[in-house]
């Protein structure tokens, strides 16, 4: 007795398996740049309501990073010197005896990326369970 097992379409499943992460690349790229970009804007919209020289807000930079051939990285930074000092505070200064007072913290730039990191990935993971992968875990 001889048992005979065939597919039909395996050459074509077995295209569409090696091209499904150049093509999940691509969609995710998109989604990964648009949340950079509107992540950045946020940033310098939220930095210009304490506008003084607008040095904050024109230093906030969006660049790509490099992730191999499969993956898809965008850095959002903030060039500005005194970017820290503006999101962490400081302690009450004295120079030459004189008290130079503090500076209050103002946490802008991480809540901001926490919020829309969290959007992104919830659309990464709406990416490929629309490309029929399962998705379990928590974003």
């Amino acid at each position: 007795m001889s048992a005979r097992f065939a597919f039909t379409g395996l050459n074509e499943l077995i295209a569409e398996l090696r091209a499904l992460p150049a093509d999940l690349r691509d969609e995710a790229g998109i989604i990964v740049q648009s949340h950079a970009y509107t992540a950045a804007q946020a940033i310098r919209n939220a930095y210009g309501q304490h506008r003084y020289s607008g040095d904050l807000a024109d230093h906030v930079v969006v660049a790509r990073a490099s992730t191999g051939p499969f993956g898809v990285g965008m850095v959002v930074r903030s060039t500005a010197r005194h970017s820290w000092l503006f999101e962490n505070g400081s302690q009450v200064r004295y120079y030459l005896g004189a008290s130079r007072g503090s500076m209050p913290a103002a946490p802008t730039f991480i809540p901001i990326m926490m919020r829309f990191r969290r959007s992104m990935y919830l659309g990464l993971a709406d990416l490929v369970r629309r490309h029929g992968l399962v998705v379990s875990g928590d974003a």
